[in-house]
C-alpha cells in the first residue's frame, strides 16, 4: 500500500484511506450493486475486516510529517477495533470516531504525535 511513497518518509500532512473492509465471509452477502459491479481487491478486507487497518496503523506515520493526520473510512461496527489499533501502534497523540449522517461510526481521525504532544496513542473525542 505504501510503496508508491517509499522514498516520502515524513513529508505528508494528510493519509485519507477507504480500505477494503468487507469481512471475506460478508461478501456474498453485500447488495448486488456493489457485489457484482466492485472489485474484490477494494473490498475484502480479510477474515475480520481490519487486514488493510493493521498495515495502515504500523506504516503510515512513517510517511506523515509531525503532526500530520490520518484519516479513514471504516465499517459501521469497526471503531473501536481500529481505534484500539491507532492507538496501540504509539504513533498517534489521539484517535476521534465520526459518524455518517445515519449515526453510524464511518470515520476514524488521528494525528502523528509530535514532541509537544507527547502522549502516545490516546484516545481522544
Amino acid at each position: 500500500m505504501f510503496e508508491p511513497l517509499a522514498i516520502r518518509t515524513g513529508d505528508f500532512d494528510l493519509l485519507v484511506s477507504n480500505p477494503p473492509y468487507v469481512r471475506t465471509r460478508e461478501l456474498t452477502e453485500l447488495a448486488p450493486d456493489v457485489r457484482d459491479w466492485e472489485p474484490v481487491l477494494a473490498l475484502d478486507g480479510g477474515a475480520d475486516g481490519l487486514d488493510y487497518y493493521r498495515h495502515i496503523a504500523t506504516h503510515a506515520a512513517d510517511h506523515l510529517a509531525q503532526g500530520g493526520w490520518l484519516v479513514v473510512e471504516i465499517g459501521a461496527e469497526m471503531a473501536c477495533g481500529v481505534a484500539r489499533m491507532f492507538a496501540a501502534a504509539g504513533d498517534y497523540a489521539a484517535v476521534s470516531v465520526f459518524q455518517d449522517y445515519a449515526g453510524k461510526d464511518r470515520v476514524i481521525a488521528t494525528r502523528k504525535r509530535t514532541a509537544a504532544t507527547g502522549t502516545k496513542g490516546s484516545l481522544g473525542g
